[in-house]
């Protein structure tokens, strides 16, 4: 679902924010319905083919990314750990403001 979001926002030319699709239920097949009911998607929803550029595109992408990661391996892990952190510290931030709100009220 994640790489579908970032291939859609990848071909979106004209907007700048790209919004998250909505949830889909899986339906059971019904009798005579030849589509296919993986993840709610149908053979005619344009959106979920992969044309051969965004495959070009993504592979430069992950090969970029695998590049970096290999020649400067400390970099990238102080990158990682610093980004984890944040990660941390935002959601920790999150929970005592939701816990201090409870509390007070």
């Amino acid at each position: 679902m994640l790489a579908q979001y970032l291939m859609l926002a990848l071909t979106k030319k004209d907007a700048t924010f790209v919004e998250w699709p909505a949830k889909r239920r899986l339906q059971p097949p019904r009798p005579g319905d030849h589509e296919t009911a993986v993840a709610g998607n149908t053979r005619n929803n344009e959106q979920s083919r992969m044309s051969l550029l965004d495959l070009v595109k993504a592979t430069i992408v992950c090969g970029g990314v695998a590049f970096v990661v290999y020649s400067f391996p400390i970099v990238v892990q102080i990158l990682v750990i610093g980004l984890l952190s944040l990660l941390w510290l935002a959601y920790a931030y999150k929970t005592l403001e939701t816990i201090r709100r409870r509390w007070l009220a």
